[in-house]
């Protein structure tokens, strides 16, 4: 009995782990995009006021 609750836990971890790694990997990938948007195309490309707040406004919420 010990050993299948045991074994229950670690896969419980294991897969919150997973779910956890993946969400990080969308908050950079979120990020990434706000930099090359907001920054590269909006202030050094473009100077486009507009496509800056929207970017900096999708990160924030």
């Amino acid at each position: 009995m010990k050993r299948i609750i045991i074994i229950t836990v670690s896969i419980l971890l294991s897969v919150s782990a997973l779910f956890a790694q993946e969400d990080q990997n969308k908050e950079k990938e979120l990020i990434k995009n706000a930099i090359q948007t907001a920054y590269v195309d909006g202030l050094c490309n473009n100077a486009d006021e507009e496509a800056i707040k929207q970017e900096f406004t999708k990160v924030l919420n």
